[in-house]
């Protein structure tokens, strides 16, 4: 699994396969699927995550826990 975040498109990508998506699905608002030409779930696209309000876990903050999920969070920041 990889995690991306794209500053300029103010987007969370969630890599989970490195296959190449052919179609994407909307899942609910601003989180779409990338989908694989079998059908496999390539990828999570998080889009607008600056717009969440402040008690949602942050793109940024979202990022920096999953790439180092052995270090502590504090719950108090988020």
């Amino acid at each position: 699994m990889m995690i991306d975040y794209d500053k300029e498109a103010d987007a969370v990508i969630i890599h989970f396969t490195h296959e190449k998506v052919v179609k994407d699905k909307s899942l609910s608002p601003c989180i779409f699927g990338g989908f694989s030409k079998k059908g496999t779930l390539v990828e999570i696209q998080i889009l607008e995550v600056s717009q969440f309000e402040k008690t949602c876990l942050s793109g940024k903050k979202a990022y920096k826990y999953l790439t180092n999920p052995r270090k502590p969070v504090n719950i108090s920041s988020i």
